[in-house]
C-alpha cells in the first residue's frame, strides 16, 4: 500500500459496506469515481488491504487514449464472443456492436461498463485505474 490515508473514515466505511454487499451478488462490481488526484486509488487500495478481498488490478496510462480505451481493448474479445446483446450505450466504446446513442451519456456508459464487468467477472473483483502523467509502470 505505502500511502497514508487520513480523514477518510466515512468513505472507507461506505466502500467497505459496498464491497460486502457486492460479494453477496453473483457479479460484484463497485464503481469509485471522482476528480483526478482526489485519492480514489489510495482509498480503494486501503480498503481492499483491510478486507483482504482478492482482486484483479489493472492500470492505464492517461496518454493511452479515451478514458475507456483500455477497457474496450481488454474486453473486446469477450464482448465479441458474447451471444447475448449488450447495452446499446456500450456502442460508444464498442462501435462494432451497433450505432452509438445520438447523444453521448457518460453516466449511462459508466453504468453499462459496470454491468458488463459484473457479467464477465465471474465472482472476482477487478480494480482499474490510471497512472499519473509521466509514470509508465507501478
Amino acid at each position: 500500500m505505502g500511502r497514508v490515508l487520513v480523514g477518510r473514515d466515512a468513505e472507507c466505511a461506505v466502500l467497505s459496506r459496498a464491497l460486502a454487499a457486492a460479494q453477496r451478488r453473483p457479479a460484484p462490481v463497485v464503481l469509485v469515481s471522482g476528480e483526478a488526484g482526489a485519492g480514489k486509488t489510495t482509498l480503494v487500495e486501503h480498503v481492499l488491504a483491510r478486507v483482504g478481498t482478492p482482486t484483479l488490478s489493472g492500470r492505464a496510462a492517461e496518454w493511452a487514449g479515451a478514458a475507456y480505451d483500455v477497457l474496450a481493448r481488454a474486453l473486446r474479445p469477450a464482448v465479441r464472443d458474447m451471444a447475448v446483446p449488450v447495452s446499446p450505450v456500450l456502442a460508444q466504446i464498442f462501435p462494432e456492436r451497433g450505432p452509438p446513442p445520438a447523444t453521448p451519456d457518460p453516466a449511462a456508459l459508466a453504468a453499462g461498463v459496470c454491468s458488463l464487468l459484473g457479467s464477465l467477472a465471474g465472482g472476482r473483483l477487478a480494480k482499474l485505474g490510471t497512472l499519473p502523467p509521466g509514470e509508465t509502470t507501478r
